[in-house]
């Protein structure tokens, strides 16, 4: 854990947000009313002041207050050194932002960022102005203009290691992968999920397209080449991270397998979490239903008295007794999430 972390006091009905770092030392005591993530490092945070008027902020990485944003109400996390909100005054158009607070780019009215997060400089827009409905398109935030015109119109994901997920409805007509060049990446036969989708060390779990009801169809995961990456067939498969993914086998039994598909792990007494980063996971043990921190080589790390456990890129909350805390691999007490 690199980032600072949300930690938040409640006033009555207000909350308000201050961030810690990863020992747990208060940084910035809790006074913003709304804050987004610190994935990217830099935060926006809204403060309400004494005259009862919202000022919006840029914190940099130590929480310190970089620059101020002067006519936008809302905005979203940074990604790649650019943040997107929507302008106070006018027609309220959606605009994208830099770290100095410096508006870089102002979309048409009716155009607004779907998706924050991005890759190769690559936003994903969409546009409400289209049929009645909203139609999907690329953005290029290196050059700050449109990469293609509002011709998608389902769900489509963010991209990575370079490939994004056209996503239909109801994943039986369509479903399939764009390049950076949005030129079809073509696959074996098979449904992709818009969530689990994520290629991840050259691979990606997909779903069997075959069978006529989908909960009889299985997972595998296919690679760059759009083949399939190995002869393992799972209930369920999550996507990869760090080298490592979280399956459940077809007998029903949790593991972890590599991205060679090697079976690292197997168990029939716990059952892990969707995802693993860093090496570590949660896991639930049935006879007790209490989960405990867990790696991919299944040493159990903390004890398992925890009523719930969340593991994040950056974070691992645990729930004790309707509380929620930071909590370290060992299951040791950070910081709670509420003072």
């Amino acid at each position: 854990m690199s980032r600072l972390l949300p930690i938040y006091k409640k006033v009555g009905f207000q909350h308000f947000t201050g961030f810690i770092d990863p020992s747990g030392k208060i940084v910035v005591e809790p006074q913003y009313i709304r804050t987004t993530d610190s994935d990217d490092g830099w935060i926006v945070a809204n403060l309400t002041t004494d005259e009862q008027k919202e000022r919006v902020f840029i914190l940099n990485p130590k929480g310190e207050i970089s620059s101020e944003l002067f006519g936008i109400d809302a905005a979203w996390s940074f990604s790649e050194g650019i943040s997107h909100g929507y302008k106070s005054e006018g027609d309220c158009n959606c605009v994208l932002f830099n770290k100095e607070g410096e508006i870089i780019h102002e979309f048409e009215r009716g155009v607004g960022v779907f998706e924050s997060s991005r890759e190769n400089k690559i936003l994903l827009c969409r546009s409400n102005q289209i049929d009645g409905g909203y139609h999907l398109a690329f953005f290029d935030t290196q050059k700050l203009k449109m990469a293609t015109d509002f011709s998608y119109e389902d769900f489509v994901s963010s991209f990575y290691e370079g490939l994004a997920v056209v996503y239909d409805i109801d994943a039986t007509i369509t479903s399939y992968f764009v390049n950076h060049q949005f030129d079809v990446f073509e696959t074996i036969p098979c449904l992709l999920n818009e969530k689990k989708s994520k290629f991840n060390q050259g691979i990606a779990p997909v779903r069997e397209k075959k069978r006529k009801k989908r909960y009889e169809s299985v997972d595998f995961f296919i690679n760059k080449k759009g083949k399939k990456a190995f002869d393992l067939d799972f209930k369920e498969a999550f996507p990869c991270n760090g080298g490592f993914a979280s399956v459940i086998f077809l007998d029903r039994d949790y593991g972890i397998i590599n991205s060679l598909g090697e079976i690292i792990y197997k168990t029939s007494r716990y059952h892990l979490g969707n995802y693993f980063y860093n090496k570590i996971g949660s896991c639930y043990d049935p006879s007790s239903k209490k989960y405990g921190i867990i790696d991919v080589q299944g040493n159990i790390l903390s004890p398992l008295d925890f009523d719930f456990i969340n593991v994040g890129s950056n974070f691992i909350i645990g729930n004790k007794n309707n509380k929620a805390y930071y909590i370290q691999t060992n299951g040791e007490i950070i910081h709670p999430l509420y003072i």
